[in-house]
């Protein structure tokens, strides 16, 4: 990284640039600029190279290849402050769909209770719910961390691999209601294999992509996740609508409003995983071309 925050303050000054010139023609903050100066943080690879050229010198005079490297990936994914404040509407517009589809559940629960005298809430139910609540939880922490300029590429894997473990957590509560049903024997090998074993190897990869240290896993895998994710909400939503006219659900509309908050939560998060690992890999692959 920067050998010594003095080097980057002494060429800034000499340039006759104060810290909110230099932060605003990196798209910045200037407590980021400080940071760096004081020696508390450190720019990635493709602000470094911005540095060196707003201020004229080689990225040997102002940085040491070797730390660069090393440190790239405790350093934010999303340096400019414009795609930080992205990210931070991003998650939380994820937030607000889960809250709004917990209240749809507790609507949907009360209702039946008011209509038919029963509180019929299944282990499905109790799955659901508990992962809107960890998701909404996971999105509240994206919005701080991402407010205090600290997300890194591990932090990122870890919050955005969250939907992908409760896939598996739903599919043991759909296997638990079909024990409880009596009809286990309807469970082919494909409704494990798309149930269980797919959605268990998307956290994995998410994870070791975003904790690898060497470029080895290929940002395309990532980009093949979201697009699936996106088209099971698809198929959910299809599926709500051909209930709807098949069965005759007593509110379609609610039914349906429910169905469209969940897709909007899911392609808000594929969006935000793929565009930060797409960020992480150019890093990546800036650091190689570097080398």
């Amino acid at each position: 990284m920067i050998e010594s925050g003095e080097k980057l303050k002494q060429l800034r000054e000499e340039k006759g640039m104060t810290q909110q010139t230099l932060a605003d023609m990196l798209y910045v903050t200037r407590q980021a600029v400080s940071r760096w100066e004081c020696g508390a943080r450190y720019p990635d690879l493709i602000t470094t190279k911005k540095i060196s050229q707003i201020l004229g010198v080689t990225i040997d005079e102002l940085v040491s290849g070797e730390k660069l490297k090393e440190n790239i990936e405790n350093k934010p994914i999303l340096v400019p402050k414009r795609e930080n404040v992205i990210q931070i509407v991003m998650y939380t517009m994820i937030a607000a769909m889960n809250i709004l589809q917990l209240l749809f559940a507790a609507f949907a629960y009360w209702d039946d209770h008011v209509q038919f005298g029963r509180f019929s809430y299944t282990i499905m139910n109790c799955s659901m719910d508990l992962e809107r609540i960890v998701t909404m939880l996971a999105a509240l922490c994206g919005i701080y961390i991402s407010s205090k300029d600290k997300m890194t590429a591990r932090i990122t894997g870890c919050i955005l691999c969250i939907p992908y473990i409760f896939t598996n957590v739903n599919f043991f509560a759909f296997v638990a209601e079909y024990y409880r049903m009596g009809a286990p024997g309807e469970l082919i090998i494909s409704s494990w294999f798309f149930g269980l074993v797919l959605p268990l190897l998307m956290p994995i990869y998410i994870l070791m992509y975003f904790f690898q240290k060497k470029r080895s896993l290929p940002y395309y895998g990532i980009v093949i996740i979201c697009l699936y994710s996106i088209i099971l909400e698809l198929r959910f939503l299809v599926n709500q609508l051909i209930s709807m006219y098949t069965y005759g659900l007593a509110d379609p509309v609610f039914v349906f409003t429910n169905a469209i908050v969940g897709l909007i939560s899911a392609v808000l998060m594929s969006c935000l995983l793929w565009y930060q690992a797409f960020k992480w890999n150019k890093s990546k692959l800036a650091a190689i071309k570097y080398k």
